[in-house]
């Protein structure tokens, strides 16, 4: 994984969204920044939530089993940020969420450095 250690992946799990998917999307994008994946999770929805996805910019996996669960782990495997933060596709976050969840795992590193005394290993999650 060649991400940043402060890079997301917001992994959404879907299926038949497609009415409301591209609007949360769009929300989405618009906080993002080069270091945040939008990633749906789709299960073979017959309504078109895969091709919504894409036309919003985010990146679709066809998850083989349907169910928020499995198709949450499923999300987790392809992800490709260091941070993961999952979403329901009828949530929409609080404006500067991104920067709440990165000062957040930034002062949860520092903290865990600090009491052992080093350096926090490249790849921890803390």
């Amino acid at each position: 994984m060649n991400a940043p250690l402060d890079s997301v992946s917001i992994i959404i799990p879907a299926y038949n969204e497609a009415a409301g998917l591209g609007h949360l999307l769009n929300y989405l994008r618009a906080e993002a920044d080069p270091a945040t994946e939008l990633l749906v999770v789709d299960a073979a929805s017959p309504d078109g939530t895969a091709a919504v996805a894409q036309a919003a910019g985010a990146r679709v996996v066809q998850c083989p089993t349907r169910g928020r669960a499995a198709q949450l782990n499923y999300g987790a495997t392809h992800a490709q940020g260091h941070l993961l933060y999952f979403l329901h596709a009828d949530t929409y976050p609080p404006p500067g969420f991104l920067a709440s969840i990165r000062a957040a795992v930034a002062g949860a590193r520092a903290a865990a450095a600090s009491a052992s005394g080093s350096t926090i290993p490249t790849g921890f999650c803390a």
